[in-house]
């Protein structure tokens, strides 16, 4: 794979029925981030809250599971299970993780997003793809 790994978030709106990973997740910010991502990365991931690191195209049954509503313990377990993907898969740095810091805390790479709230990632997202369209980009 050439370039950086990408990470993006799950998002807690689903469809409600098993499909492929990138068509599973529904809410905006999902949704705006694998645009971006798309539009400027070749290898890309989700981070799932229930199944770690997941490709765009693995079919996964839609769940209630948030990082946010996890004990620490049970988090550190996520923490953990997506290290031990992310090298099972081969998947070696540069990482840049477009997510929010409860998903990219305790793993290195490129955090543009870290200490921004949901509405300032959806901002971030809004001028990146914009600033793509001028350029000439079909979003």
């Amino acid at each position: 794979m050439k370039g950086p790994i990408v990470f993006i978030a799950c998002s807690k709106t689903k469809r409600s029925q098993a499909t492929q990973a990138r068509d599973l997740y529904c809410g905006t910010l999902f949704k705006k981030t694998l645009k971006y991502a798309e539009q400027k990365y070749s290898s890309i991931f989700i981070l799932s809250a229930k199944y770690g690191v997941v490709s765009l195209n693995q079919i996964i049954p839609p769940y209630e599971k948030t990082l946010s509503k996890m004990s620490k313990t049970k988090r550190d377990e996520w923490y953990s299970l997506v290290k031990k993907q992310m090298k099972d898969l081969q998947l070696k740095p540069p990482y840049i993780f477009l997510t929010g810091k409860l998903y990219n805390q305790n793993f290195i790479g490129d955090k543009p997003l870290s200490n921004l709230s949901l509405g300032q990632q959806l901002q971030w997202f809004n001028k990146k793809l914009l600033f793509n369209k001028k350029k000439g980009f079909e979003l």
